[in-house]
């Protein structure tokens, strides 16, 4: 199975390190503290399509991507790009043009903000 982490901090990498580990193959995209020797795209439109779409949590941060590695906004249309080409999709704090464009694109959507298992 294929992983896409793009974006966020650490503790998104970390969790593509886990999925890592446990076999699968896992793609990083601007995203924080990549391991070495990592499999990494420079841009999101360079993404292999991906089962499993890692976004980070919180998705945004004044309405752009978070992403602290990248030192620029990236703007949000970037992620849901990438929504056609992933069966599921893991973010946080969604907003509501997001969770329609996954919808669209066929995606589910798990908003981990959402989800009282995460959050406690």
């Amino acid at each position: 199975m294929t992983v896409a982490v793009v974006g966020g901090d650490r503790r998104l990498t970390v969790a593509g390190q886990v999925l890592s580990e446990h076999g699968h193959r896992v793609v990083y995209c601007m995203a924080d503290g990549v391991p070495e020797g990592a499999e990494v795209c420079g841009a999101p439109n360079d993404l292999p399509s991906a089962e499993i779409l890692l976004l980070p949590v919180p998705l945004s941060r004044g309405g752009a991507l978070f992403c602290p590695a990248v030192g620029r906004p990236v703007p949000l249309s970037a992620a849901e790009a990438l929504l056609p080409r992933s069966d599921v999709c893991f973010c946080g704090g969604a907003p509501d043009g997001f969770v329609r464009a996954a919808r669209q694109a066929g995606c589910r959507l798990t908003d981990l903000l959402c989800d009282d298992a995460f959050l406690w």
